[in-house]
């Protein structure tokens, strides 16, 4: 937004005060996330009619890849600002059946 601000002079002009930054970003992908699931024998939550609170309880309970603790602590090493996590599903994302708010962000 911040560029096309500047590329436009008349809305440049209009609005030269305005700077608009993008925050430092960290995606994980689905890669990451498999390998947890695949790591600690999760899988079969997919499959499984289970309460939330019993998937959530699991997953707090197991370790992540140490890879992926490397890079979140390399991340967050970079951070100063508050942090915001979301979470994302190709359901959630999709442009022809858009659903944000799907899935619980804690």
């Amino acid at each position: 937004m911040s560029a096309l601000l500047q590329e436009d002079p008349a809305l440049y002009e209009k609005y030269k005060d305005i700077a608009i930054e993008i925050p430092k970003t960290l995606v994980l992908s689905t890669d990451a996330f498999e390998s947890f699931v695949s790591r600690n024998h999760l899988q079969h939550f997919a499959v499984e009619d289970v309460p939330d609170q019993e998937i959530a309880d699991a997953f707090l309970k197991v370790d992540m890849p140490e890879w992926l603790v490397r890079e979140l602590a390399f991340y967050l090493s970079q951070v100063n600002d508050p942090l915001s996590v979301r979470s994302s599903s190709a359901l959630e994302d999709s442009s022809f059946s858009p659903m944000p708010g799907l899935y619980q962000t804690t």
